[in-house]
This record gives structure tokens, sequence and C-alpha cells, in this order.
């Protein structure tokens, strides 16, 4: 699977989760579980801005484009900031939405057959 292969999938499982989670009631946009997701399961950096001469915390999350497709791709850079692959992420948002969710999400070509 290419990176452009995995970001598609990316998206199409943020559109499944952000569906379950209207129909649950939970009033929520695809775009705002990217955002979710990338934060809590993805590749962050956490930076500090002065602001007011008030120093604050920003969580600087990592584009999708970023990525890279397999954790046999990750450098040692990579590592040593605790980087995932794409792969790792869908594998993630596999595990996260079957487990809190109850969701079990699919690729197109699985919910074709």
């Amino acid at each position: 699977m290419t990176n452009l292969e995995q970001r598609a999938l990316f998206y199409c499982f943020c559109r499944d989760i952000a569906n379950h989670l209207r129909k649950g009631g939970v009033p929520i946009s695809e775009d705002l579980v990217k955002r979710i997701v990338k934060k809590r399961l993805g590749n962050t950096r956490v930076l500090t801005v002065p602001f007011n001469r008030i120093p604050f915390e920003e969580v600087d999350v990592m584009s999708t484009t970023k990525y890279k497709p397999f954790d046999t791709d990750l450098n040692e850079v990579d590592h040593k900031h605790g980087y995932i692959s794409m792969n790792a992420l869908i594998v993630s948002m596999t595990a996260w939405a079957a487990t809190d969710l109850k969701l079990e999400l699919k690729s197109p070509k699985e919910k074709a057959t």
C-alpha cells in the first residue's frame, strides 16, 4: 500500500468514525475526527511559545503528508522523537474504534465484498 493509499484509508476511516459518532448523538465533523486522531494517536511535538510574555505550550500535530508509510521507513531521528508510521497510525485508529467506539473499521475494498 502506498502512502497515498494509506492517507485515503485514513480519511475514509475518519469519515466512518464521524458518521458513527453522529449516529450516537455526538455533533462532530470529519475534520474534527481527523484532528483528534492525529493529536491523540499520531505524531506530535509540544512547543513552548511566548504570548504576551507568558510562555504557553502548543501541540504541533504532524500533517498526514509527512508520515512515513511503514515502520521500516522510520529513521533514527523519527525514533528519537517517538514518531510512528502511517501504517501504525491506521492500526491504532482501528484498535481505538473497536475498543472505545465499538466500531469495526473496514476499508472500501472490505466493504465491497
